[in-house]
């Protein structure tokens, strides 16, 4: 399994790069979204993403999620900015749409949005049958992009999706990650 999501990821960083497959394989380890034992891939996190650690982690369990994905996919987003809004009306850490919460649900929370956030990409995992990219990309753009192919994604979505690999591969090598 591990060695299918990375061919699918390479291909699509390749595509999306314009470099080729077997190069990227060659100097990166395998991206995957499910959970490792590695307890200190998160130290490569800027403070501002590590204040949270024990809700990422306690999140990313929650879907069996590696937690160094969760904290990716929040620096990506947010850098760790629990206020953060998106000029389309995106919100919190993880950058929820306000449509997904229910009632109670406060999207400013960590907590609940890292909750309901978490639970938003597992469905969209499930679905991209484990493609990371392109549940990355269908977490930016929304779910019609689990249909189409990459070079139809919009180029937030395919950013945000080469984004969030990035940091899980710098994560896991130990280089520090900045926000942008």
């Amino acid at each position: 399994m591990r060695a299918l999501i990375w061919a699918m990821t390479s291909a699509f960083l390749a595509a999306l790069l314009g470099l080729s497959a077997v190069k990227l394989m060659e100097r990166a380890p395998a991206a995957q979204a499910i959970r490792t034992d590695q307890t200190d891939t998160l130290r490569a996190f800027p403070p501002a993403v590590r204040r949270w650690e024990g809700l990422i982690r306690q999140a990313a369990a929650s879907c069996n999620l590696d937690p160094a994905l969760v904290a990716a996919l929040v620096a990506a987003e947010s850098c760790g900015d629990p206020r953060a809004i998106s000029p389309k009306g995106a919100m919190g850490l993880l950058q929820v749409m306000p449509y997904h919460f229910a009632a109670g649900d406060d999207p400013f929370d960590p907590a609940d949005n890292l909750r309901v956030g978490v639970g938003v990409f597992c469905r969209l995992l499930g679905e991209a049958s484990g493609d990371l990219p392109r549940a990355l990309a269908a977490y930016n753009g929304g779910p019609q992009l689990l249909r189409l192919p990459p070079a139809a994604w919009p180029a937030e979505s395919r950013l945000l999706a080469a984004r969030v690999l990035r940091h899980l591969e710098d994560a896991r090598v130990g280089r520090p990650i900045r926000c942008p």
